[in-house]
């Protein structure tokens, strides 16, 4: 006789299959998802049931979802990925992948071994973006997907400089920010009428619109 009792719900055994003669293997496929059993088995006749054998437990638990996922754009043909392996009980990470602003239509990228944390995705295309959608597995199934994006698009340009001299040590410079996806502007400059040999100044951030040369 096999018994199991459902830890998620009471500790109280139930009767869940009685066997034949010698039988030494049984085979539970009334189990749920994310669930904690205990089990325990004992021989009967028509005189009397035995003991109980020991007690063991056994889980449907899929693994927690990776937590701190990133996506960070190193090259136009490469994105790497970073995230933290909070499940104990995973087989392995599962990548997707999807192109477009917005994008849901993930398709399968690659399966990564237990205890990953990092991809580096090398099949990206230049001027594209990308959204992935990264979820750990094991038999039981799978976790939540959790979604990073990132992008190998060239920031469009800004236009519309200005300079306007503020004194005889400082020209202040405006533009107006064309892009939402640039991580900051260059500030280059060249002395002399007409010249081209231009040296970077400055780099001030994203959706900055004037610097100050002094």
């Amino acid at each position: 006789v096999v018994e199991r009792a459902d830890l998620d719900v009471s500790p109280d055994f139930n009767v869940i299959a009685t066997l034949g003669p010698d039988s030494s293997v049984y085979r539970d496929e009334s189990v749920a998802v994310d669930r904690l059993y205990r089990y325990r088995v004992r021989a009967v006749n028509n005189l009397a049931a035995s003991a109980y054998s020991n007690e063991v437990d056994a889980n449907t638990l899929r693994p927690a979802e990776p937590t701190l996922v990133t996506a960070s754009t190193v090259t136009a043909s490469r994105i790497d990925l970073n995230w933290t392996d909070a499940a104990n009980n995973e087989q392995g990470y599962r990548l997707e992948r999807c192109a477009g602003d917005g994008c849901t239509d993930f398709a399968p990228l690659t399966d990564l071994p237990s205890n990953s944390t990092s991809y580096s995705d090398v099949s990206v295309a230049a001027n594209e973006s990308y959204r992935y959608r990264i979820s750990a597995f094991n038999i039981a199934g799978q976790s939540l997907g959790v979604v990073a994006e990132a992008t190998t698009r060239v920031p469009d340009a800004p236009t519309g400089l200005t300079v306007l001299t503020a004194s005889a040590s400082q020209v202040d410079l405006n533009w107006t920010d064309n892009s939402t996806i640039e991580d900051g502007f260059r500030v280059e400059q060249c002395e002399g009428l007409g010249c081209s040999n231009f040296i970077e100044v400055a780099v001030v951030g994203p959706d900055q619109t004037s610097y100050s040369a002094t």
